[in-house]
């Protein structure tokens, strides 16, 4: 899927997903260098939702890894990895017991 690339990663690098809905309504996913944080207990979160502010809601949706990346760097072509790839991720990441 092709993210937003906040971060500016490059191809092989790694990311956390999060998904940005606007009035309730899916609008668009970016891909950070760092986990979600719920918005009220600041608690650290891979998958679910971080918190609504002004309407505009804040999801983690997993960790990707960088395919491609478009001349201008802004968005980027994403693989959402699971079982061994996102533990070995996280591990690299440096958040190993993230789940």
């Amino acid at each position: 899927m092709w993210v937003d690339n906040s971060a500016m990663l490059e191809a092989g690098d790694l990311g956390f997903l999060n998904e940005i809905c606007v009035q309730g309504r899916a609008d668009r996913w970016v891909i950070r260098t760092h986990p979600g944080r719920t918005n009220q207990s600041l608690e650290l979160r891979l998958h679910g939702w971080l918190g609504e502010t002004n309407n505009i809601s804040l999801y983690a949706r997993g960790v990707g890894r960088v395919v491609r990346v478009t001349r201008d760097g802004g968005r980027v072509l994403v693989e959402r990895l699971g079982g061994a790839d996102l533990a070995a991720a996280l591990d690299a990441l440096g958040y190993p017991g993230l789940d």
